[in-house]
């Protein structure tokens, strides 16, 4: 069953940081290495941009279109986040905009070390799950959102 259009995921990082670092951690969010990302085709770029005080900041970013590629990160989120997590990404609905795009923010420095936590902070790696939902409306995609979420959700 088709749950997302597109999945990306996206880090930035300042001179200060490890880019290998979050290189790493965003190809191992995505759930594939640089060879695996060649061979199936995922769109992975990284580009140069200027930051506040014209500081150089390198912008990571994964886009996942296959639903094969979609649903495998999605398992892998949903099996990593808390209960607390996934409750709060439920019963938010801020986190939805009006074309159907569901926002994660997940820690970056708890990330490179292998813990999933969800936050509000701009020190993340952000996520836009363009959700599958017809009719395309907010209350189909805000259920779906459920549905998945729920598949490996303990009440």
């Amino acid at each position: 069953m088709k749950q997302a259009n597109k999945i990306t995921i996206r880090a930035f990082t300042p001179p200060e940081e490890d880019r290998e670092e979050n290189k790493k951690t965003i190809l191992e969010l995505a759930g594939y290495t640089e060879q695996e990302i060649e061979k199936e085709k995922i769109k992975y770029e990284e580009k140069n941009a200027k930051g506040f005080q014209e500081r150089n900041i390198k912008i990571h970013t994964i886009e996942l279109e296959k639903d094969r590629h979609c649903n495998k990160f999605l398992e892998k989120i949903t099996n990593k986040l808390t209960e607390e997590d996934k409750n709060t990404l439920i019963s938010q609905t801020n986190r939805l905009d009006d074309n159907m795009n569901f926002y994660i923010r997940l820690d970056k420095e708890k990330l490179n070390q292998g813990t999933y936590e969800v936050t509000e902070t701009g020190e993340c790696y952000h996520i836009k799950i363009s959700v599958a939902a017809f009719p395309k409306r907010k209350d189909v995609a805000h259920k779906k959102i459920k549905e998945i979420i729920k598949k490996h959700h303990k009440p």
